[in-house]
Protein backbone atom coordinates (compact mmCIF):
# COMPACT_ATOMS: atom_id res chain seq x y z
CA UNK A 1 0.00 0.00 0.00
CA UNK A 2 2.82 2.37 0.79
CA UNK A 3 4.14 1.97 -2.77
CA UNK A 4 0.80 3.21 -4.10
CA UNK A 5 0.59 6.08 -1.61
CA UNK A 6 4.12 7.17 -2.53
CA UNK A 7 3.16 7.85 -6.17
CA UNK A 8 -0.47 8.97 -5.92
CA UNK A 9 0.31 12.69 -5.99
CA UNK A 10 2.13 12.29 -9.32
CA UNK A 11 -1.20 11.76 -11.10
CA UNK A 12 -1.95 14.47 -13.65
CA UNK A 13 -5.59 14.51 -12.54
CA UNK A 14 -5.98 17.61 -10.37
CA UNK A 15 -9.17 16.65 -8.54
CA UNK A 16 -9.09 12.84 -8.26
CA UNK A 17 -5.67 11.26 -7.82
CA UNK A 18 -5.65 7.47 -7.43
CA UNK A 19 -2.82 4.95 -7.32
CA UNK A 20 -2.69 1.16 -7.26
CA UNK A 21 -0.14 -1.57 -6.68
CA UNK A 22 -0.83 -5.00 -8.18
CA UNK A 23 1.41 -7.78 -6.89
CA UNK A 24 2.12 -11.47 -6.42
CA UNK A 25 5.05 -13.21 -4.74
CA UNK A 26 7.49 -12.27 -7.51
CA UNK A 27 6.14 -9.22 -9.37
CA UNK A 28 4.53 -5.85 -8.74
CA UNK A 29 3.21 -2.97 -10.82
CA UNK A 30 2.63 0.47 -9.31
CA UNK A 31 0.43 2.80 -11.35
CA UNK A 32 -1.62 5.99 -11.13
CA UNK A 33 -4.74 7.02 -12.97
CA UNK A 34 -3.22 8.30 -16.17
CA UNK A 35 -3.96 9.56 -19.66
CA UNK A 36 -2.72 7.67 -22.71
CA UNK A 37 0.25 9.64 -24.06
CA UNK A 38 -1.42 10.21 -27.42
CA UNK A 39 -4.20 12.24 -25.78
CA UNK A 40 -1.87 14.71 -24.07
CA UNK A 41 -0.98 16.56 -27.27
CA UNK A 42 -4.62 17.11 -28.24
CA UNK A 43 -6.60 17.81 -25.06
CA UNK A 44 -6.44 19.54 -21.70
CA UNK A 45 -6.39 17.08 -18.82
CA UNK A 46 -9.96 17.96 -17.81
CA UNK A 47 -11.55 17.77 -21.28
CA UNK A 48 -14.29 15.15 -21.42
CA UNK A 49 -14.52 12.58 -24.18
CA UNK A 50 -18.19 11.77 -24.44
CA UNK A 51 -19.26 10.06 -21.23
CA UNK A 52 -15.66 9.38 -20.19
CA UNK A 53 -12.70 11.23 -18.80
CA UNK A 54 -9.38 10.79 -20.61
CA UNK A 55 -7.89 8.80 -17.74
CA UNK A 56 -7.27 5.09 -17.50
CA UNK A 57 -8.21 4.14 -13.96
CA UNK A 58 -5.26 3.14 -11.80
CA UNK A 59 -6.60 -0.38 -11.29
CA UNK A 60 -6.85 -1.04 -15.04
CA UNK A 61 -3.46 0.59 -15.66
CA UNK A 62 -1.97 -1.87 -13.16
CA UNK A 63 -3.63 -4.80 -14.95
CA UNK A 64 -2.24 -3.57 -18.28
CA UNK A 65 1.34 -3.24 -17.00
CA UNK A 66 1.59 -6.24 -14.64
CA UNK A 67 4.20 -8.84 -15.70
CA UNK A 68 3.15 -11.63 -13.35
CA UNK A 69 0.19 -14.01 -13.35
CA UNK A 70 -2.97 -11.94 -12.98
CA UNK A 71 -5.05 -14.85 -11.75
CA UNK A 72 -4.68 -15.03 -7.98
CA UNK A 73 -2.82 -11.72 -7.66
CA UNK A 74 -3.53 -9.01 -5.07
CA UNK A 75 -4.31 -5.32 -5.46
CA UNK A 76 -3.69 -2.34 -3.17
CA UNK A 77 -5.51 0.86 -4.12
CA UNK A 78 -5.62 4.28 -2.47
CA UNK A 79 -9.36 4.75 -3.06
CA UNK A 80 -12.49 2.56 -3.08
CA UNK A 81 -12.90 1.02 -6.52
CA UNK A 82 -15.73 2.05 -8.82
CA UNK A 83 -18.11 -0.54 -10.37
CA UNK A 84 -16.21 -0.44 -13.67
CA UNK A 85 -12.97 -1.29 -11.87
CA UNK A 86 -14.78 -3.98 -9.87
CA UNK A 87 -15.74 -5.64 -13.16
CA UNK A 88 -12.18 -5.34 -14.47
CA UNK A 89 -10.77 -6.80 -11.24
CA UNK A 90 -13.03 -9.85 -11.53
CA UNK A 91 -12.20 -10.28 -15.22
CA UNK A 92 -8.48 -10.20 -14.44
CA UNK A 93 -8.82 -12.89 -11.77
CA UNK A 94 -7.46 -10.74 -8.92
CA UNK A 95 -8.04 -12.48 -5.59
CA UNK A 96 -7.78 -9.79 -2.91
CA UNK A 97 -8.20 -6.00 -2.82
CA UNK A 98 -6.79 -3.75 -0.09
CA UNK A 99 -8.10 -0.16 0.19
CA UNK A 100 -6.34 2.62 2.08
CA UNK A 101 -8.60 3.87 4.87
CA UNK A 102 -8.06 7.51 3.84
CA UNK A 103 -9.73 6.75 0.53
CA UNK A 104 -13.08 6.56 2.29
CA UNK A 105 -12.75 10.25 3.15
CA UNK A 106 -12.16 11.31 -0.45
CA UNK A 107 -14.20 12.46 -3.42
CA UNK A 108 -15.35 9.15 -4.94
CA UNK A 109 -17.18 7.96 -1.83
CA UNK A 110 -18.73 11.41 -1.33
CA UNK A 111 -20.19 11.25 -4.83
CA UNK A 112 -20.64 7.50 -5.40
CA UNK A 113 -20.88 5.81 -2.02
CA UNK A 114 -24.15 4.12 -2.97
CA UNK A 115 -22.64 2.64 -6.13
CA UNK A 116 -19.65 1.34 -4.15
CA UNK A 117 -21.95 -0.50 -1.76
CA UNK A 118 -24.65 -1.65 -4.18
CA UNK A 119 -22.45 -2.50 -7.19
CA UNK A 120 -18.70 -2.60 -6.49
CA UNK A 121 -19.03 -4.69 -3.34
CA UNK A 122 -21.74 -6.88 -4.84
CA UNK A 123 -19.54 -7.66 -7.83
CA UNK A 124 -16.64 -8.51 -5.52
CA UNK A 125 -18.84 -10.67 -3.29
CA UNK A 126 -20.28 -12.69 -6.16
CA UNK A 127 -16.80 -13.25 -7.64
CA UNK A 128 -15.34 -14.45 -4.33
CA UNK A 129 -12.95 -11.50 -3.95
CA UNK A 130 -11.94 -10.50 -0.43
CA UNK A 131 -11.77 -6.77 0.34
CA UNK A 132 -9.87 -5.22 3.25
CA UNK A 133 -9.27 -1.71 4.62
CA UNK A 134 -5.66 -0.86 5.50
CA UNK A 135 -4.87 1.71 8.18
CA UNK A 136 -1.15 2.34 7.77
CA UNK A 137 -0.81 4.52 10.86
CA UNK A 138 -2.39 1.89 13.12
CA UNK A 139 -0.82 -1.00 11.23
CA UNK A 140 -4.21 -2.70 10.91
CA UNK A 141 -5.95 -4.63 8.15
CA UNK A 142 -9.72 -4.95 8.61
CA UNK A 143 -12.04 -7.07 6.45
CA UNK A 144 -14.99 -5.55 4.64
CA UNK A 145 -15.63 -8.75 2.73
CA UNK A 146 -13.74 -11.94 3.51
CA UNK A 147 -13.94 -15.34 1.83
CA UNK A 148 -12.21 -18.10 3.78
CA UNK A 149 -12.53 -20.61 0.94
CA UNK A 150 -12.05 -18.69 -2.28
CA UNK A 151 -12.84 -19.96 -5.72
CA UNK A 152 -11.94 -18.27 -8.97
CA UNK A 153 -14.88 -18.21 -11.37
CA UNK A 154 -14.00 -19.10 -14.93
CA UNK A 155 -14.85 -16.27 -17.35
CA UNK A 156 -17.52 -17.26 -19.85
CA UNK A 157 -18.52 -16.07 -23.30
CA UNK A 158 -15.02 -16.41 -24.79
CA UNK A 159 -14.23 -18.50 -27.88
CA UNK A 160 -11.05 -19.37 -29.78
CA UNK A 161 -10.68 -20.19 -33.45
CA UNK A 162 -7.94 -21.16 -35.89
CA UNK A 163 -6.54 -18.55 -38.22
CA UNK A 164 -6.49 -19.99 -41.72
CA UNK A 165 -3.54 -19.18 -43.96
CA UNK A 166 -4.03 -15.80 -45.59
CA UNK A 167 -6.96 -14.96 -43.32
CA UNK A 168 -7.24 -11.31 -42.33
CA UNK A 169 -9.01 -9.87 -39.33
CA UNK A 170 -11.46 -8.21 -41.75
CA UNK A 171 -12.45 -11.74 -42.84
CA UNK A 172 -13.13 -12.74 -39.24
CA UNK A 173 -15.28 -9.65 -38.65
CA UNK A 174 -17.31 -10.44 -41.77
CA UNK A 175 -17.74 -14.06 -40.64
CA UNK A 176 -19.03 -13.14 -37.20
CA UNK A 177 -21.21 -10.36 -38.59
CA UNK A 178 -22.98 -12.97 -40.71
CA UNK A 179 -23.10 -15.45 -37.81
CA UNK A 180 -24.55 -13.13 -35.18
CA UNK A 181 -26.25 -10.38 -37.14
CA UNK A 182 -27.04 -7.54 -34.74
CA UNK A 183 -27.96 -9.76 -31.80
CA UNK A 184 -24.72 -9.75 -29.82
CA UNK A 185 -22.00 -7.34 -28.74
CA UNK A 186 -18.61 -8.91 -29.45
CA UNK A 187 -14.99 -8.16 -30.29
CA UNK A 188 -12.43 -10.21 -32.17
CA UNK A 189 -8.63 -10.12 -32.35
CA UNK A 190 -5.73 -12.11 -33.77
CA UNK A 191 -3.34 -13.02 -30.97
CA UNK A 192 -0.20 -15.02 -30.36
CA UNK A 193 -0.17 -17.42 -27.43
CA UNK A 194 2.71 -17.60 -24.98
CA UNK A 195 4.13 -20.59 -26.93
CA UNK A 196 4.05 -18.59 -30.18
CA UNK A 197 0.93 -20.19 -31.67
CA UNK A 198 -1.45 -17.84 -33.54
CA UNK A 199 -5.09 -17.90 -32.42
CA UNK A 200 -8.28 -16.06 -33.09
CA UNK A 201 -9.94 -14.66 -29.95
CA UNK A 202 -13.66 -13.88 -29.84
CA UNK A 203 -15.05 -12.17 -26.73
CA UNK A 204 -18.65 -11.26 -25.96
CA UNK A 205 -20.24 -8.81 -23.56
CA UNK A 206 -20.91 -10.61 -20.27
CA UNK A 207 -22.07 -10.12 -16.72
CA UNK A 208 -19.43 -10.39 -13.99
CA UNK A 209 -19.17 -13.89 -12.46
CA UNK A 210 -22.15 -14.65 -10.25
CA UNK A 211 -24.20 -11.59 -11.22
CA UNK A 212 -27.68 -12.52 -12.45
CA UNK A 213 -30.62 -10.61 -13.92
CA UNK A 214 -32.23 -10.91 -10.48
CA UNK A 215 -29.50 -8.63 -9.11
CA UNK A 216 -30.73 -5.92 -11.47
CA UNK A 217 -34.32 -6.26 -10.33
CA UNK A 218 -33.75 -6.53 -6.60
CA UNK A 219 -31.45 -3.52 -6.47
CA UNK A 220 -33.33 -1.31 -8.91
CA UNK A 221 -30.34 -1.06 -11.24
CA UNK A 222 -30.59 -0.48 -14.97
CA UNK A 223 -28.26 0.04 -17.90
CA UNK A 224 -29.21 3.71 -18.20
CA UNK A 225 -27.14 5.13 -15.33
CA UNK A 226 -23.46 5.97 -15.06
CA UNK A 227 -22.54 2.37 -14.20
CA UNK A 228 -23.90 -0.87 -15.56
CA UNK A 229 -23.30 -4.50 -14.66
CA UNK A 230 -22.30 -5.93 -18.08
CA UNK A 231 -18.61 -5.85 -18.98
CA UNK A 232 -18.18 -4.35 -22.43
CA UNK A 233 -16.57 -6.77 -24.90
CA UNK A 234 -13.67 -4.50 -25.94
CA UNK A 235 -12.35 -4.02 -22.40
CA UNK A 236 -13.01 -7.73 -21.71
CA UNK A 237 -10.90 -8.68 -24.71
CA UNK A 238 -8.00 -6.47 -23.62
CA UNK A 239 -8.00 -7.93 -20.10
CA UNK A 240 -8.47 -11.50 -21.38
CA UNK A 241 -5.44 -11.19 -23.65
CA UNK A 242 -3.35 -9.85 -20.79
CA UNK A 243 -4.57 -12.50 -18.33
CA UNK A 244 -3.76 -15.32 -20.75
CA UNK A 245 -0.37 -13.95 -21.75
CA UNK A 246 -1.32 -13.21 -25.37
CA UNK A 247 0.21 -10.57 -27.61
CA UNK A 248 -1.62 -9.06 -30.56
CA UNK A 249 -0.67 -10.18 -34.05
CA UNK A 250 -2.62 -7.25 -35.46
CA UNK A 251 -2.97 -4.00 -33.48
CA UNK A 252 -6.51 -3.62 -34.81
CA UNK A 253 -9.59 -5.02 -33.08
CA UNK A 254 -12.84 -6.06 -34.74
CA UNK A 255 -16.06 -4.88 -33.05
CA UNK A 256 -19.71 -5.69 -33.63
CA UNK A 257 -20.64 -2.04 -32.99
CA UNK A 258 -19.15 1.26 -31.85
CA UNK A 259 -17.68 0.81 -28.34
CA UNK A 260 -18.46 3.12 -25.44
CA UNK A 261 -16.36 6.23 -24.89
CA UNK A 262 -14.84 4.63 -21.76
CA UNK A 263 -13.89 1.48 -23.70
CA UNK A 264 -12.29 3.59 -26.45
CA UNK A 265 -10.09 5.42 -23.93
CA UNK A 266 -9.13 2.07 -22.40
CA UNK A 267 -8.23 0.73 -25.84
CA UNK A 268 -5.78 3.59 -26.42
CA UNK A 269 -4.21 2.80 -23.06
CA UNK A 270 -3.63 -0.81 -24.14
CA UNK A 271 -2.03 0.26 -27.42
CA UNK A 272 -4.87 -0.55 -29.81
CA UNK A 273 -4.24 1.26 -33.12
CA UNK A 274 -7.42 0.63 -35.08
CA UNK A 275 -10.97 -0.70 -35.07
CA UNK A 276 -12.82 -2.65 -37.73
CA UNK A 277 -16.57 -2.19 -37.27
CA UNK A 278 -19.28 -4.59 -38.34
CA UNK A 279 -21.89 -1.89 -37.71
CA UNK A 280 -22.06 1.85 -37.13
CA UNK A 281 -24.61 1.33 -34.37
CA UNK A 282 -23.47 2.31 -30.87
CA UNK A 283 -23.13 0.02 -27.93
CA UNK A 284 -24.92 1.25 -24.78
CA UNK A 285 -23.17 4.66 -24.95
CA UNK A 286 -24.37 6.94 -27.80
CA UNK A 287 -21.42 9.30 -27.24
CA UNK A 288 -19.06 6.55 -28.38
CA UNK A 289 -19.68 7.53 -32.00
CA UNK A 290 -18.61 11.13 -31.36
CA UNK A 291 -15.47 10.04 -29.51
CA UNK A 292 -14.57 7.56 -32.23
CA UNK A 293 -14.88 10.31 -34.85
CA UNK A 294 -12.58 12.55 -32.80
CA UNK A 295 -10.01 9.75 -32.49
CA UNK A 296 -10.24 9.06 -36.23
CA UNK A 297 -9.95 12.73 -37.21
CA UNK A 298 -6.91 13.18 -34.98
CA UNK A 299 -5.42 9.92 -36.35
CA UNK A 300 -5.38 8.35 -32.88
CA UNK A 301 -7.24 5.33 -34.23
CA UNK A 302 -7.83 4.03 -37.72
CA UNK A 303 -11.46 3.10 -38.34
CA UNK A 304 -12.72 0.72 -41.03
CA UNK A 305 -16.29 -0.35 -41.71
CA UNK A 306 -17.21 -3.79 -43.04
CA UNK A 307 -20.02 -3.39 -45.61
Amino acid sequence: MQDAVDVVLTSEHETSRVAACLFDTAHSAVTINMRPECLKTHFRWDDRLGASSQFIHAELAAIASFKGNLRGSHLCVTDPFCPNCAKNITEAGIRTVYIDHKGFQKDFIARNGDEFQSMSMLIAEKAGISVYVVNRKEGSVSPILSHSAQTRPTPSAIEFFDIDQGMKIEDAVMTFKKRFGGRDAWTVAFVREADGSPRGLLVFEALPPGITPEDFRTRGESDTGKYRFPIDPLTRLLITARRMGFTFLDPRIGCACVPSSRALVNALGFGVQGLILASELCDHDPSGADVLKIFKDKTLLTVERIP
